[in-house]
C-alpha cells in the first residue's frame, strides 16, 4: 500500500488535496490517528453533512482497489513534533507501507528565480523512492536547491539541509527523518499563497494522479474532481458581510490614526452604518513597510449599529 498524507502548511493545499482524493475516491474511514502532538478538533461529517458521524483531528481512509491509504490531518501539530513523527514512521515500518507520499505546499513569495518561471509544482525524495519515480523523472521538476550570494558551493552542507521549504509545515522534518531511517518518502508540493486555494489543491491532486494514475479516466479526459459539500463553507459566506463591516471599520480607523499622526492614541470607537462602504485605502494594514516608525492604535474598539 501507497500512504498519502498531508502536511498543514501554507493555505492547508495538503489538505484540500487530501480532500478532494477522499471524496472523489469514495475511501473508505477505516480509523483515526490520536497523539498528543495533534490538537484536537471536532465537527460534522466533512464528507457527508446529513451524516450523524463526527469527525476529529486526524483520520485514516482506505482505497483498497488502488491500494491507498490516505491520513487526514486537520489540525496542526504542536510540541513535540519529533515524538509524533518517530511514532508515525515506527507505525509505517509495522505495516509494511511501501512508500509514503506527502502533499504540501510553500510560500511562493519566498522563491528564487528560478523557481519564478515555469510550473508552480516541485518533488522531491530519499534514495529509496527515487527508482519508484524514475519514469516521470524527465517531466517533472525537482525542489531546487537554495543558494546563497556569494557562495558557489554546497558542497558542505548535508543533503537535507540544502532544501528551504518555508510554510511547509512537518515536511522537511520528516525527509530528513526518512532519509536517516531509509524509508521510501515523495514529498509534492506547490508553490502558492494564502487566499483561495482550491485551484492550487486541484493541481496538487492533479499532480498525484499522473504519477500514481487513482482516478478513473474516460476517452482520455481530464478528471474533474469531487468537491466535498463542506467546502461550501470554506469562507463562512453567512459571516462575511460582518467581517467586512469589521475590516472597513478597522481600515477607517488606521487611516484616522495615521492620517493624522495620532500614535499616542491608546483607543477609537467607531459607529458606522455603512454596510457597503468601501475601503478608503485598500493598499494600507498593518504590517507593512510603509508603516514602519508608527504605532498606530494599540486598542480598537468597533461598534456596528
Amino acid at each position: 500500500y501507497t500512504l498519502i498524507l498531508p502536511s498543514v502548511s501554507v493555505g492547508n493545499v495538503g489538505q484540500l488535496a487530501t480532500d478532494l482524493l477522499v471524496f472523489s475516491l469514495n475511501a473508505e474511514k477505516i480509523g483515526y490517528v490520536w497523539h498528543p502532538s495533534i490538537l484536537p478538533v471536532i465537527g460534522s461529517n466533512p464528507y457527508d453533512l446529513t451524516s450523524e458521524l463526527l469527525m476529529i483531528s486526524s483520520e485514516v481512509y482506505i482505497v483498497k482497489n488502488k491500494k491507498l491509504v490516505i491520513i487526514q490531518i486537520r489540525s496542526p501539530l504542536c510540541n513535540s513534533k519529533n515524538d509524533f513523527l518517530n511514532e508515525f514512521l515506527k507505525w509505517t515500518s509495522d505495516v509494511h507501507l511501501e512508500q509514503i507520499v506527502v502533499l504540501s505546499s510553500s510560500f511562493d513569495y519566498e522563491r528564487n528565480d528560478e523557481q519564478i518561471c515555469g510550473t508552480p509544482l516541485r518533488y522531491f525524495m530519499t534514495k529509496t523512492s527515487r527508482n519508484k519515480m524514475r519514469p516521470k523523472l524527465s517531466k517533472w521538476k525537482e525542489l531546487e536547491c537554495m543558494t546563497f550570494p556569494g557562495v558557489n558551493s554546497l558542497e558542505n552542507v548535508k543533503e537535507p539541509e540544502k532544501l528551504n521549504i518555508p510554510g511547509g509545515g512537518f515536511t522537511k522534518l520528516l525527509y530528513q527523518k526518512c532519509i536517516l531511517k531509509d524509508v521510501a518518502l515523495v514529498v509534492l508540493l506547490k508553490f502558492c499563497s494564502e487566499g483561495d486555494n482550491i485551484p492550487d489543491a486541484v493541481m496538487l491532486a492533479d499532480y498525484v494522479d499522473e504519477w500514481l494514475d487513482i482516478v478513473p479516466k474516460e476517452n482520455n479526459l481530464p478528471f474533474t474532481w469531487s468537491y466535498p459539500p463542506s467546502w461550501k463553507h470554506l469562507f463562512a459566506y453567512s459571516c462575511i458581510r460582518i467581517v467586512y463591516l469589521c475590516g472597513v471599520a478597522l481600515t477607517r480607523a488606521l487611516d484616522s490614526c495615521i492620517g493624522n499622526h495620532m500614535t499616542k492614541s491608546r483607543s477609537v470607537r467607531i459607529v458606522s452604518n455603512d454596510t457597503y462602504a468601501v475601503f478608503s485605502s485598500p493598499a494600507r494594514g498593518l504590517g507593512h513597510h510603509g508603516y514602519e516608525g508608527y504605532q498606530p492604535c494599540a486598542v480598537l474598539t468597533v461598534s456596528v449599529a
